[in-house]
């Protein structure tokens, strides 16, 4: 719970009025609770009535329409630069100005305000972070700012890449949530999808393959979710190098795929077996977001191939190779797909 304050203007006077709000929406006070409110501000020392609260953390929007967040605001409020006339200062409800010896009141009042917001949607834009750890300085290459000894709390990145920051509100929300422990990264592939392609699903399907079969070789853990791919990453080096060969892939991959969705990784490992057994050799297994089949097996197929009779081909050969494994496995100590997936039956 917190209040706000609203400047309103009627004829030739301006006047603030107080609002308390709870989450940001306005509550409704009785008029004893009012008064105990007016009370308090009348209350205040002098020194404090030549004080106003011109800037409050509130929600705004930067040009592009990404959502600048009101804690974000409230941790950037120091750092504004205003003249020295104006005796700014950080209150208990925000940027406190003196302007009692300003003559044109109301023309001051609205040009600082735009200053301020013109100021943070900048900061915001250029990626400005309080106090970050000397791992995310590192890691994430962030340099100071150095205009005054305050601002040596302030960083920002060195770098822009709108392919890491696009999906995390922009640059503050993807350094924040490095700050906040989150070491996965999420890349949309829907912005680089092969157009050439005329069925878009399989054409997702193949991207996945060709994207899981590179990444795997170099042993990124990996998962997708729809038309995103998220994976684990701990660095700018790093993240911009698995970007390069997803695209690089992406730019690359075409032909057809046929998938098949399981439940555990010993469906993976009979089918890695089967297809083989049927001439197929270009084949990769993946996880993908569904908690009732979170794999897929996949393997490139011929333009001209008929979906539907290899899949009958791959489900007589998987019963026929289940029903081997079944017959080796005797121990009966654990189901089959355990068994498979210790080791205690090897298939071949």
């Amino acid at each position: 719970m917190g209040i706000q304050f609203v400047t309103r203007k009627k004829g030739n006077k301006r006047y603030m009025t107080v609002t308390p709000v709870n989450g940001g929406d306005p509550i409704v006070i009785s008029k004893d609770e009012s008064k105990l409110v007016e009370n308090y501000i009348l209350n205040l020392t002098p020194n404090q009535q030549k004080y106003i609260v011109l800037y409050t953390p509130n929600i705004i929007q930067t040009s592009d329409g990404h959502v600048i967040p009101s804690s974000w605001v409230g941790q950037m409020l120091p750092f504004i630069k205003l003249d020295s006339m104006f005796n700014q200062y950080l209150g208990e409800f925000g940027l406190e100005v003196n302007l009692s010896k300003i003559p044109d009141f109301n023309s001051w009042h609205h040009t600082l305000i735009i200053s301020i917001s013109d100021q943070l949607r900048n900061m915001f834009t250029d990626g400005y972070i309080v106090d970050p750890r000397k791992d995310i300085i590192i890691n994430w290459s962030l340099i100071p700012v150095k205009e005054s000894t305050v601002d040596s709390r302030l960083y920002h990145p060195s770098w822009k890449d709108n392919r890491i920051t696009n999906n995390y509100n922009g640059m503050v929300g993807f350094l924040l949530s490095r700050m906040q422990g989150d070491t996965s990264f999420e890349y949309n592939l829907s912005t680089n999808t092969n157009q050439e392609m005329d069925d878009v699903d399989n054409g997702i399907l193949v991207e996945r393959h060709f994207i899981a079969q590179i990444l795997g070789e170099y042993q990124c853990d990996l998962i997708f979710y729809n038309s995103y791919i998220h994976f684990g990453t701990y660095n700018l080096d790093q993240t911009q190098a698995i970007i390069a060969i997803i695209e690089d892939e992406l730019s690359q991959s075409s032909g057809k795929v046929i998938t098949f969705s399981v439940t555990r990784i010993s469906w993976l490992t009979m089918y890695k077996i089967v297809s083989k057994s049927l001439g197929y050799n270009n084949c990769v297994g993946y996880r993908i977001n569904d908690s009732q089949k979170p794999y897929t097996f996949s393997c490139i197929i011929g333009s001209d191939v008929d979906l539907k009779s290899e899949y009958s081909k791959f489900n007589i050969a998987i019963n026929q190779l289940l029903n081997e494994a079944n017959r080796q496995y005797t121990d009966k100590t654990m189901s089959i797909h355990e068994a498979i997936e210790r080791g205690a039956v090897v298939l071949t």
